[in-house]
C-alpha cells in the first residue's frame, strides 16, 4: 500500500491562504508526505499532474466544474481525489462522489481527519469497493485510521515552542496554581487560562489532569 511510503500531495485552490494551511498540515504529518505544492484550476494543471504524480489530489469544491475534464487522469494515474469541501451539503457532495472524488474533507473538520483521508485514499483505485462510496462523506473512503500513536504524534507537533514549556511546567509542578504559573511564564493569569485552553484543544484533553498524564506518558517535560 502507498500508505507504507511517503504519499505525494498536491492541492487545487485559488485560495492561498487555504493552501498554505493544507501546506503546513501534510508538511507536520507524523507519517510520510511530501507536499507537491498548490496550483489553481486553469488550463495547464493536468500537465503538472501528470509531471508531479501525486498520490492525492486535495481539490477545493468552489472549483468542482474542473472534475470531469480530470476524471479520466486520476483514474489513469491511481490519484486518490480528496474533496475540501466548504458547505454542509451532503447532495453536492454525494454528486462529487458519483463523478469521482473518493473522500470529502470538511473544512472545519480537525487537521488530523484529514491526514487520516489522506491516507486512505492513497491507494489504487481498484482497492476501492465501489459500493463504499456513498459511505464516504465527512472522512475518507475506507475505514482505515491512523493509530492513537500516531494522532497523539500530530498533536504534539502542533504545539508551539512557547506551548510545550507551559506543559512541561504544567508537568513538573501539576499543583501548582495558575497565578504561579502565569508569573513563570510572564503572562497574566487570564492568558495563561488561554494558552491552557488552547492546548486542551490541540492535544484533544479536557482538563490539567488529563494534560499531566498525557505529557507523563509522552515525556513532554
Amino acid at each position: 500500500m502507498r500508505s507504507m511510503f511517503s504519499i505525494r500531495v498536491l492541492s487545487i485552490s485559488r485560495n492561498q491562504i487555504e493552501i498554505a494551511g493544507l501546506e503546513t498540515v501534510v508538511k507536520h504529518s507524523p507519517s510520510p508526505m511530501e507536499w507537491l505544492g498548490g496550483f489553481q484550476p486553469e488550463v495547464g494543471v493536468s500537465r503538472e499532474i501528470q509531471r508531479l504524480k501525486p498520490h492525492v489530489v486535495i481539490f477545493d469544491d468552489h472549483h468542482t466544474a474542473f472534475l470531469p475534464e480530470l476524471r479520466n487522469l486520476f483514474v489513469q494515474q491511481n490519484i486518490g481525489l480528496l474533496l475540501l469541501s466548504h458547505k454542509d451539503d451532503w447532495k453536492t457532495m454525494a454528486h462529487q462522489i458519483q463523478i469521482g472524488v473518493f473522500g470529502v474533507f470538511h473544512i472545519g473538520e480537525p487537521a488530523a481527519t484529514l491526514i487520516e483521508a489522506i491516507h486512505a485514499i492513497a491507494k489504487p483505485t481498484d482497492e476501492i469497493p465501489a459500493n463504499r462510496r456513498d459511505c464516504l462523506l465527512t472522512r475518507a473512503l475506507q475505514t482505515h485510521s491512523l493509530t492513537k500513536a500516531d494522532q497523539d504524534k500530530y498533536h504534539i507537533q502542533s504545539l508551539t515552542p512557547r506551548e510545550r514549556h507551559l506543559v512541561g511546567l504544567v508537568l513538573q509542578h501539576p499543583e501548582a496554581k495558575s497565578l504561579t504559573l502565569s508569573e513563570w511564564m510572564g503572562i497574566s493569569e487570564s492568558a495563561l487560562r488561554n494558552a491552557l485552553s488552547r492546548i486542551y484543544h490541540k492535544l484533544n484533553l479536557h482538563g490539567r489532569a488529563a494534560l499531566v498524564k498525557f505529557a507523563q506518558y509522552h515525556h513532554l517535560d
